[in-house]
């Protein structure tokens, strides 16, 4: 409803016979399940089925998904907490879709970003985080 220095205030009307917290917890778990799926829709391409296969179908909303949750993985561990409410789309603009050249020095594939890139040290922070990652091993 309205928002002041320090609280942000709402109002929900239900009639689901719930405790006023029940009632809180229930809405804004929905609230976030919302915001996922307008973002696998708007900017993940859910609302594009490719194929009349259901199996086809199946396939492609799993890709999705993952993709998404490795996204959102890669929020939570390679970039600052300011940026965790960062969407897929903005993502995509600031990190990911930028000119730059792959280049070969001395045998090392080095990616040279262009020079007044305005995200260079997000970019060189997250991906020095990322190459810091260890993957898991099987258990054996």
């Amino acid at each position: 409803m309205f928002k002041d220095r320090h609280y942000s205030y709402s109002v929900l009307v239900s009639n689901l016979g719930l405790t006023p917290w029940r009632t809180w917890t229930d809405y804004v778990g929905r609230a976030n399940i919302e915001k996922s799926i307008r973002e696998l829709r708007g900017e993940m391409a859910l609302n594009q089925i490719p194929t009349h296969s259901w199996t086809a179908n199946v396939a492609f909303l799993q890709s999705l998904l993952l993709a998404y949750n490795l996204v959102h993985w890669f929020k939570r561990l390679c970039l600052p907490e300011v940026k965790l409410r960062t969407t897929v789309d903005t993502l995509r603009h600031q990190l990911l879709g930028i000119p730059a050249h792959l280049v070969n020095r001395s045998g090392k594939n080095v990616l040279v970003l262009p020079r007044h890139y305005h995200y260079q040290h997000e970019f060189r922070t997250a991906a020095a985080k990322l190459a810091k990652l260890k993957p898991l091993k099987p258990n054996s």
